[in-house]
């Protein structure tokens, strides 16, 4: 029990040491009535022989602010007003956004009593961005408040990473006794879209006496993705066979271990290890400065005061002088998938009813962001699991998470989600999440060719107890 204590109490220490924390599929790591758990860590056995099954979901996370941060409440009843002041004091020294989609058909299935195989097919598209309170501050509260002026406004550390692709991914799960069990993926990529930043800098400085801008900023990023422009509508094309030139390999790698009587279950997985080579002939561009930019903006001349048209010319003018921006096509170039791990433990406390701690990791733009969450989860039957978490990601503690797995025959249907506090205060939370699939599903907690089930055909039999005739 010792073990168990420290064991929990380090995940806990480790999510609270980093931040800002995202968070992705908390409750379905540990919902073992659904196979797609398995995409999470292949070395978590699902509780079925075989599956097969689709599923969709969508992320939003935002650690800087939530929505009533930035809308307070107006001088008329069900009124809002847009207040950027409010948000900019809510923001940190490092404030994150993310969005993650994902679309997916999968099946899984026990090949022998070791061996486990499980494929996904997926459609997947992320986005990660990173941004500094300067930046907020300087967009929408100026740069003529007293506390910034003769001061530098560091507008640096803006930082965007995102992919559209395709997921192919092929697994086994080997269980050499049930004690452990190890998995593995091997996942082939397919890029689409891309666009990600290479370097961001800039520094804005505001004279006190004549409020004189000195500017001074470099940035880089790289794209690759066909657009076609028709006047101020752009679309990606998908149909264009230079996107299918995009390749990359990844993998999953996965692992738990049982102790104390096999009653805690430790886990370890990390998923999303790998990389896309960009090479769709013609599509791959960077957009950079030639350099360094040191710029002195003095205001609009008089003459842009009586005519609107030359104001608006002397803005462009303007802007186009300070960005000086550059775009060249260039060769190829690869860039690496959102690496992330999850560490978990797991306590049974009765048969069906199982509870502990789990936290989850990814490295984005040479950051670690961290997220943990408690859970409880309780087996109603062979019908229905239900699962309830409490978790802390995106700087907020409040995020309640839910899980159902309904079987209804060969029939499941699942919904999780890592935080339900939107239907109760929509405007406070920071996390929206929620996934579900339907699933075909065959040998539910009967699979014979499992070695540590008690169904297991080959299973000794029970031990005779002898009992003594009374004299």
């Amino acid at each position: 029990m010792n073990k168990f204590r420290f064991i929990m109490g380090l995940l806990v220490v480790c999510a609270y040491g980093f931040s800002p924390v995202y968070a992705q599929d908390l409750v379905l790591h540990q919902m073992s009535f659904v196979g797609q758990r398995q995409s999470l860590n292949p070395a978590l056995l699902p509780e079925m022989k075989w599956y097969l099954g689709v599923n969709g979901g969508a992320m939003y996370g935002n650690s800087g602010f939530n929505i009533n941060d930035i809308i307070s409440s107006g001088a008329n009843s069900g009124s809002g007003v847009f207040s950027p002041s409010r948000a900019a004091s809510k923001l940190s020294a490092d404030n994150g956004m993310r969005l993650d989609g994902i679309g997916d058909f999968s099946f899984g299935f026990r090949m022998n009593p070791k061996w486990y195989f499980h494929s996904s097919f997926s459609a997947k598209a992320n986005l990660r961005l990173d941004y500094p309170p300067d930046l907020f501050q300087f967009l929408f509260l100026g740069n003529a408040r007293d506390e910034v002026l003769d001061k530098d406004m560091d507008i640096a550390g803006f930082k965007v990473t995102s992919n559209v692709y395709g997921d192919a991914t092929f697994g086994l799960t080997y269980q050499p006794n049930c004690t452990w069990t190890v998995g593995m993926g091997l996942k082939y990529l397919q890029g689409l879209a891309h666009i990600s930043t290479v370097k961001s800098y800039g520094i804005v400085n505001t004279s006190s006496e004549f409020y004189q801008w000195r500017i001074t900023n470099d940035f880089e990023f790289r794209t690759n993705m066909q657009v076609d422009l028709d006047g101020d509508r752009w679309s990606i094309d998908f149909q264009n066979d230079a996107l299918f030139k995009n390749h990359g390999l990844g993998l999953n790698l996965g692992a738990t271990y049982r102790l104390l009587n096999k009653k805690l279950l430790l886990s370890a997985s990390i998923i999303d290890m790998g990389f896309i080579s960009w090479n769709s002939g013609g599509n791959t561009r960077i957009y950079n400065q030639s350099e360094n930019r040191d710029f002195m903006f003095s205001g609009l001349t008089t003459a842009a005061f009586n005519n609107t048209d030359a104001a608006f010319e002397e803005i462009i003018d303007t802007l186009t002088t300070l960005f000086d921006v550059k775009t060249e096509r260039t060769g190829a170039y690869a860039t690496s998938l959102t690496s992330r791990f999850y560490l978990g433990g797991d306590y049974q406390f009765h048969p069906s009813l199982h509870a502990g701690v789990l936290a989850y990791g990814e490295i984005v733009n040479n950051r670690l962001r961290l997220a943990w969450s408690n859970y409880a989860s309780v087996n109603v039957s062979k019908i229905l699991q239900l699962q309830g978490s409490l978790s802390f990601m995106n700087r907020s503690i409040s995020n309640v998470g839910l899980g159902m797995a309904v079987n209804m025959g060969p029939v499941q249907w699942w919904l999780v989600s890592d935080n339900l506090s939107i239907l109760f205060n929509p405007f406070m939370t920071r996390t929206l999440h929620a996934r579900t699939g339907v699933n075909i599903v065959f040998g539910y907690f009967k699979d014979k060719s499992n070695p540590c089930s008690k169904y297991y055909k080959n299973a000794p039999p029970p031990p005779q107890t002898t009992e003594t005739p009374d004299k």
